[in-house]
């Protein structure tokens, strides 16, 4: 500044033209950051191009892969117009902001849904896509809906399931398809952890302490995940669980096995009450990463936070469905993890062309290559999905094809019901001792209807 300063001084021309140049420009303020916002590839607000379309996305990981997908799109699209992207990360205040800014009127044109309740609490700014897009039907996974109407496009395909190291099996001599029921399974892991307590994966696994893990400090792991075991059989949709003022919990008795089995085989076996004070990273990083337990109840995106730490593991894990006792069959618990939306009070052409974004993204091979291959998301389509190369997407793919799944419900509960009622009980019962699970069942119920009612 001090070298330009001087330079201006010295010659009169270049002072009038400083100055001239200073009034023929005005200074634009820059819009207040917004406290939601975490990841921030291209401001949102408004372009200068009048039908620029806005995105606002919840996923971090893949924030800058999707601006190269839409950079190729426009590429394929010269005539599509800007396309700028924001990222706000966490499920709270992407929700958050998302909300202010459509309440707002500012702009967001394409945007992700989590829930049945986030579609019908928004439902006014959501565009109908029920004869938009009509390859949505089509998936594995349905699409979001409300009534009759067809709200969200699935962003991918996520599972809940057991998550287990195959390598350890593999040296312990026992065959993962061979694991067809309760009782089977639950002899493998007794057979697993007898083997461990005698030594011998010293050489090949030396952290290798204990058969399962489960994170039971963790209320959001426990209310996203895990009770989903509790829930079983209870709804058959999203929607059915959203709705229902109360909930019967079918499956509720046979669910005690799994969480008595997820505790008997753990580091924490001969101290239940101490379960109470794992975190998810002590399950996750410390545990399945680093080797120290074999098996955990999580979903098959667990391979972001499991292959940074042991990239050894690439291959490794493996997809089982959950088995309750006395119960004929198992189930991968499957859903999405973020729905696409779009603005019903956005401009048309800017609405033809979020939807166009989408079918290019999961219909044109190029769309579905970046999909796989940049976001590492298991595509929902299974006529135009790319193959993520990743072992855990090819099974949760066989499963739902061969209807080895049940819907996702637990995020449709009543708001805080599973990581303060369900998460809460959880803990009593293995804290407590003699807390029965018929008390934890009634306990669950209860909060269900009070929420509901609320």
């Amino acid at each position: 500044m001090l070298g330009f300063a001087a330079r201006a001084i010295s010659s009169v021309l270049t002072i009038l033209y400083f100055i001239t140049s200073i009034g023929a420009c005005s200074v634009q303020p820059q819009p207040e950051e917004s406290i939601y916002s975490t990841v921030e590839d291209i401001p949102l607000g408004q372009s200068s191009v009048p039908e620029s379309l806005q995105i606002l996305q919840s996923i971090p990981e893949i924030s800058g892969e999707l601006q190269l997908a839409v950079e190729q799109y426009r590429e394929s699209a010269p005539d599509s117009p800007q396309i700028h992207i924001q990222t706000v990360a966490g499920r709270s205040d992407y929700r958050a902001a998302l909300r202010a800014r459509l309440l707002a009127g500012e702009p967001a044109d394409l945007f992700h849904l989590f829930t049945t309740g986030d579609a019908d609490g928004l439902a006014p700014h959501l565009e109908d896509l029920s004869t938009s897009l009509p390859w949505m039907s089509d998936g594995l996974v349905p699409p979001l809906s409300v009534g009759q109407k067809l709200y969200g496009l699935p962003y991918s395909m996520e599972g809940v399931g057991l998550i287990a190291n195959r390598g350890i099996f593999d040296a312990a001599g026992i065959d993962l398809a061979a694991l067809t029921d309760y009782e089977s399974m639950s002899e493998a892991f007794a057979q697993l952890q007898e083997l461990i307590d005698a030594g011998d994966f010293k050489e090949t696994y030396p952290q290798l302490e204990a058969v399962t893990a489960i994170a039971a400090q963790d209320a959001e792991y426990l209310g996203r995940y895990a009770s989903e075991v509790l829930l079983s059989g209870s709804f058959t949709s999203t929607a059915q669980a959203y709705y229902s003022p109360s909930v019967g919990l079918t499956d509720a008795a046979a669910a005690e096995s799994l969480f008595k089995l997820l505790a008997r085989y753990s580091p924490q076996r001969d101290d239940w009450p101490s379960l109470a004070r794992v975190p998810q990273n002590q399950m996750l990083e410390s545990g399945l990463a680093a080797q120290r337990v074999a098996v955990v109840l999580h979903s098959t995106e667990i391979y972001r936070r499991v292959y940074p730490v042991s990239p050894d593991l690439e291959g490794q894990l493996a997809l089982l469905p959950v088995y309750l006792e006395d119960m004929e069959d198992g189930a991968v618990y499957l859903g999405a993890p973020a729905y696409w939306a779009v603005n019903a009070n956005s401009g048309e052409t800017v609405k033809e062309q979020a939807l166009a974004l989408l079918e290019w993204l999961y219909r044109s091979e190029d769309g579905t290559e970046i999909l796989a291959d940049g976001f590492g998301a298991c595509s929902p389509y299974r006529e135009t999905a790319a193959d993520t190369w990743l072992v855990l997407h090819r099974q949760l793919t066989a499963y739902a094809e061969n209807g080895t799944t049940t819907p996702r419900v637990a995020e449709d509960a009543p708001a805080k019901w599973g990581e303060e009622a369900f998460a809460k009980e959880l803990n009593e019962y293995y804290t407590t001792l003699d807390k029965e699970w018929d008390d934890v069942i009634e306990a669950c119920s209860a909060q269900w209807s009070a929420l509901r009612g609320e």
